[in-house]
């Protein structure tokens, strides 16, 4: 991720909407989730499966925005 090199942006209230692609193990997942931070290369998203929150960074090119977010 290089944070100490690369410019961090932090949303103190994050709300931004994204589907993004995750990986549990070797299996692909496209997941609702919000964009909680983001670097030029990557965006550290939160998202809920079974009542679970996770969070992870992912590479910018797996995020779409939503419409209206």
């Amino acid at each position: 991720l290089r944070l100490d090199e690369v410019p961090l942006t932090v949303d103190p209230k994050p709300r931004r909407k994204v589907k993004a692609w995750v990986r549990f193990g070797e299996t692909p997942v496209r997941v609702d989730a919000v964009a909680a931070r983001w670097t030029p290369s990557a965006v550290g998203i939160t998202f809920t499966v079974d009542g679970r929150e996770h969070r992870c960074w992912v590479w910018v090119g797996a995020v779409d925005e939503q419409p209206g977010s």
